[in-house]
């Protein structure tokens, strides 16, 4: 089988769940198939500058075909975002517009798609929100298989998202929100839907370098993993768990890790490192107390299920749907919608050892279902379906 990825970014470099999983999909396919990524140029998304040559190359058995951005976000992206969210029936040109904006405007990209159209068995877009798919899929839209990675946010409720999701010939969800979202949204969704999710690691670090490199001594702490940039909800975070310390002060500390958008409040208990590489990375979670995600809207929540593979209960915002549907499914974590839920939740877990290594205990086996094994499995099965379907619908 032969497939085709097109997604925003890719490679190594790239810090991001979607982008990530992407990655770990296409090199578990390549072991099985013949596997072909078109991307671009950029790595960071906040300005989609060229920051990795054009042209091909090969990467665990992936080719990769990168292609230049001919444009960094528009400086006045914001005020566009105002004016087209603000409208109830925006026209489709300010649609279009808007999406060529936010980027990653690599018209190159959406040619060589158009040119290569009969190539693959199957095309896979990964995810729904930018540039290279809204254009992108509907070239091929008969053997294309479309990763939304969607949740409720105003860009998803755009009449352009909502014919990319009805004219993939399939889609692969991450989450049970998802798919009803995507039925509310877009009506019934297409006949080849999977169930997929996301695959989930479980590394190893070495803790007590972690400890020391980053002054945490054998106290305990709770840890945020992520992109540090208030629309993830770390800000807020901060706010909370400053406040929690003036009343409940004790060694107890907060580490929010992760390339820094957006620096938090300042406190002597917050510590904030910046990105880690991989060994510091799994060693903060291996060492952590309890593990909390406060992104108010999460497509999957990679780091928290991370977390449960380490035993750590969690606490999450209740506002994303994802994240507390996690919480409530696997019994493995406390959601929280305001100060005083968190307040309550972070006090219980600190002081009841039994109840948190209870909740993390469950949290590690719900993650088990989420293995890279096991979604491989599911992957290789719907994307061979999707393969199949296609095939029949040319024959007649």
């Amino acid at each position: 089988m032969k497939i085709y990825y097109v997604v925003q970014r890719y490679g190594r470099e790239i810090v991001g769940g979607a982008e990530a999983a992407c990655r770990q999909l296409a090199q578990g396919m390549a072991r099985k198939g013949d596997v072909t990524v078109l991307t671009t140029c950029a790595t960071e998304s906040t300005t989609w500058a060229n920051s990795l040559p054009p042209g091909e190359e090969v990467e665990n058995g992936v080719r990769i075909i990168r292609f230049p951005t001919v444009a960094t976000r528009y400086p006045r992206f914001e005020r566009m975002s105002d004016k087209l969210f603000g409208r109830a029936d925006p026209p489709r040109r300010l649609q279009e517009k808007w999406v060529r904006a936010q980027g990653p405007d690599a018209p190159a990209l959406i040619e060589d798609i158009r040119q290569r159209a009969d190539e693959p068995d199957l095309w896979v877009f990964y995810t729904y929100l930018y540039y290279p798919t809204i254009f992108g899929l509907p070239l091929v839209a008969s053997k294309a298989v479309l990763h939304p990675a969607l949740h409720d946010e105003p860009p998803a409720r755009l009449p352009i998202v909502r014919d990319v999701l009805r004219a993939a010939a399939g889609l692969s969800l991450q989450t049970h929100e998802e798919w009803e979202f995507v039925v509310r949204l877009a009506g019934w969704p297409p006949s080849k839907v999977r169930l997929v999710g996301m695959g989930v690691e479980d590394g190893r670090g070495d803790v007590e370098k972690f400890r020391s490199q980053y002054g945490l001594g054998s106290g305990p702490y709770a840890l945020c993993l992520g992109r540090v940039d208030r629309g993830k909800g770390t800000d807020e975070l901060a706010h909370a768990f400053i406040r929690f310390k003036q009343t409940h002060p004790g060694p107890l500390r907060l580490v929010i890790a992760g390339p820094v958008i957006h620096p938090p409040p300042q406190h002597e208990d917050v510590i904030v490192p910046g990105r880690l590489d991989d060994d510091s990375r799994w060693a903060a979670l291996e060492g952590c107390d309890v593990y909390i995600n406060p992104a108010p809207h999460e497509s999957f929540g990679i780091a928290l299920l991370e977390a449960w593979t380490k035993s750590k209960p969690a606490l999450v915002n209740a506002r994303s749907p994802v994240t507390s549907g996690h919480a409530l499914r696997a019994k493995a974590g406390l959601a929280y919608t305001d100060y005083v839920e968190f307040e309550a939740a972070l006090e219980t877990l600190m002081a009841d050892p039994e109840a948190a290594r209870r909740l993390g205990t469950n949290g590690r086996t719900y993650a088990e279902q989420f293995s890279w094994e096991r979604v491989l499995e599911r992957y290789q099965s719907f994307l061979e379906d999707m393969a199949d379907s296609v095939s029949l619908r040319n024959i007649h």
